[in-house]
């Protein structure tokens, strides 16, 4: 299995990125970026040391990464865009909720059945 972990560093002026693979039939790997930039390697991590990271960017960049990663993927970094999606799912359930209540009981034999 893949992982990603992501770490602020340098006192938030930094965000490192660790790309993992662990698997339980052998040791734990680290995605690691080589020259040029579009060859990379797994490497072998010993797990009681520190490891640097995957590879590292400055906060803004960071950002403009999770943008890129949101435009691809779905979703957005944008808070009032996740709240209007949050509040119209709301919205709909609220009147799911609504339709379920207001529906009459099913007779059969004088005894109510949920349909």
């Amino acid at each position: 299995m893949i992982k990603a972990y992501v770490r602020d560093h340098d006192f938030g002026r930094e965000t490192r990125f660790y790309i993992v693979q662990q698997d339980d039939n052998g040791p734990t790997k680290i995605l690691r970026m080589v020259e040029p930039p579009d060859v990379y390697r797994w490497e072998d991590i010993d797990e009681a040391a520190e490891s640097y990271p995957s590879f590292a960017l400055p906060v803004q960049a960071a950002h403009s990464l999770l943008d890129a990663l949101y435009e691809v993927y779905g979703g957005t970094s944008d808070a009032r865009q996740l709240r209007k999606d949050y509040e119209a799912e709301r919205g709909r359930v609220d009147r799911l909720i609504g339709m379920l209540a207001d529906r009459k009981p099913i007779l059969i034999d004088g005894k109510a059945i949920s349909a």
